[in-house]
């Protein structure tokens, strides 16, 4: 979906995407074990900030959120004005300082593979030593990505130490 198909369904995103699973959480509780409470965790594709935003501040954790949609970005910060929100593509989004996990959340498929190392190689120069990252890729054509792994709610999770990612 584009820009302008995320605008037109924010509030009925907003009104459906309302809880984590259990897997989710899971996964979430793994990238976050580290993470104190007042670190930066930057969620990229972040939609209105529900679930995962919420989840993230509920740990005290401050949230840096970047999508494209302006109208999902207006419901995130009426849901948590004391986070960042940044109207951007992932394809042109330039961290700004360092964060303590990152999460792409069903987001990074949108996006043509051929772009997913340029976008990984940024978001991975503003992650320190022992950060980690959750992704979701999709499965199809998996074999030809640029991406060294996968993660999907199906997929086997384990963590890796940074530089990898989590599979």
């Amino acid at each position: 979906m584009n820009r302008d198909s995320y605008d037109a369904i924010a509030q009925q995103w907003d009104e459906t995407r309302v809880l984590l699973s259990d897997a989710e959480k899971r996964i979430l509780d793994l990238v976050l074990e580290h993470a104190p409470a007042g670190a930066n965790v930057l969620d990229l594709g972040c939609g209105t900030g529900r679930p995962i935003a919420e989840y993230l501040v509920s740990r005290k954790l401050h949230v840096t959120g970047v999508d494209q949609s302006a109208a999902m970005l207006q419901l995130a910060r009426i849901r948590l004005p004391d986070q960042r929100w940044i109207l951007s593509s992932l394809e042109s989004f330039e961290p700004e300082g360092e964060f303590a996990a990152v999460i792409v959340w069903d987001s990074l498929f949108h996006i043509p593979r051929d772009e997913h190392a340029a976008i990984l190689a940024r978001v991975r120069s503003a992650m320190p030593l022992g950060s980690r990252i959750a992704l979701t890729v999709g499965v199809p054509n998996i074999r030809r990505s640029p991406i060294p792994c996968s993660a999907t709610l199906s997929s086997t999770i384990r963590i890796l130490p940074t530089p990898r990612l989590l599979c």
